[in-house]
């Protein structure tokens, strides 16, 4: 499913699999505005959702839930506010993935890796997730950003790209 407009709230249910057409995302945010997910998004296989370069996808209220995994791709922000309930692995393969709530990234049981290129921002407490973070950026927190708190999350970095 493809969004194009601005301001737009979904309040619909939405089962997610795969990728997308190209792989730009299941549900997709394309360039041109920012919007809201209101509605349940079940990922009944690994999918993605994709968010347009310069644009925010919201999601409020409503969960995320299901057995797959979540990777979010595009270069624009994904922001997960809600009580998220999927079980498996988070991947931010491109742009930001904005989390505001300590279950936005899902139950403990699946873990979070952040590509290279790609930036995770914590402004909740995510505890018990473990965390990979790939690639070269400014020390060992490069990718990752603690907000309203001094207290780093666990970590556990990548293969170092450098001889």
């Amino acid at each position: 499913m493809q969004i194009l407009g601005s301001g737009l709230n979904f309040a619909k249910t939405i089962v997610l699999n795969g990728t997308g057409v190209g792989g730009t995302g299941a549900l997709e945010n394309l360039v041109g505005g920012s919007n809201t997910w209101s509605g349940n998004i079940l990922l009944n296989s690994d999918a993605a959702i994709g968010v347009g370069s310069g644009t925010t996808l919201t999601q409020i209220t409503a969960a995320i839930s299901g057995k797959g995994s979540l990777n979010k791709v595009g270069l624009g922000t994904l922001v997960l506010n809600a009580v998220n309930t999927y079980s498996a692995q988070t991947t931010v393969s491109a742009g930001i993935v904005n989390v505001q709530n300590s279950l936005g990234l899902g139950l403990i049981t699946g873990g979070v890796a952040v590509s290279s290129g790609a930036t995770l921002q914590l402004q909740a407490s995510v505890p018990g997730k473990a965390l990979t973070l790939n690639g070269v950026g400014f020390g060992m927190w490069a990718r990752c950003r603690k907000e309203r708190s001094s207290t780093k999350p666990a970590l556990t970095p990548g293969p170092d790209p450098l001889p």
